[in-house]
């Protein structure tokens, strides 16, 4: 969930690997440097987002981190007009994430669903064609289970 200008890992299932990232429930990274804070940012109401993108920290865990605001405001609006973000070495050289939001009835993002995965295991065009479905899918199911639904299933009072 986005708290701020970071996002706050509120859930996590981590596999059993050798390496593994060190993430854990109450974690806070910098929205902008990860997949799921981008699409948080990505999700805020327009004039909100403007303002964010006018006040936010810049902060760079690599190369590949956005280093102007300019470049920053350009990604996030990408990341809203296709609905999901993928991210490559941005954190974590040989780090690639993929999210996509979580929407409540009214379609405001509330929350990010994602994945990460070793370079070495999944190529650029691997997550995009494997994993971003999944991803798409599981937001999805999420959303509607908080009760977004297109379909009427939930029926919640305001």
């Amino acid at each position: 969930m986005l708290d701020g200008f970071d996002i706050v890992y509120v859930a996590r299932v981590q596999v059993r690997r050798i390496m593994s990232a060190t993430i854990v429930v109450g974690t806070r990274l910098a929205a902008p440097a990860t997949a799921m804070g981008r699409v948080l940012l990505a999700g805020l109401p327009p004039a909100k987002r403007a303002d964010c993108m006018r006040t936010i920290p810049l902060v760079s865990f690599s190369s590949g981190t956005p280093a102007s605001r300019k470049e920053l405001t350009a990604d996030i609006a990408q990341v809203a007009r296709e609905g999901f973000c993928i991210i490559d070495h941005q954190t974590d050289f040989g780090l690639r994430s993929v999210a996509a939001p979580i929407r409540d009835r009214n379609q405001n993002t509330v929350a990010a669903v994602s994945v990460s995965a070793s370079s070495m295991t999944y190529s650029a065009d691997a997550i995009r064609s494997e994993l971003l479905p999944k991803v798409l899918a599981t937001a999805e199911k999420i959303s509607i289970d908080i009760g977004h639904t297109e379909l009427g299933l939930v029926n919640l009072p305001d």
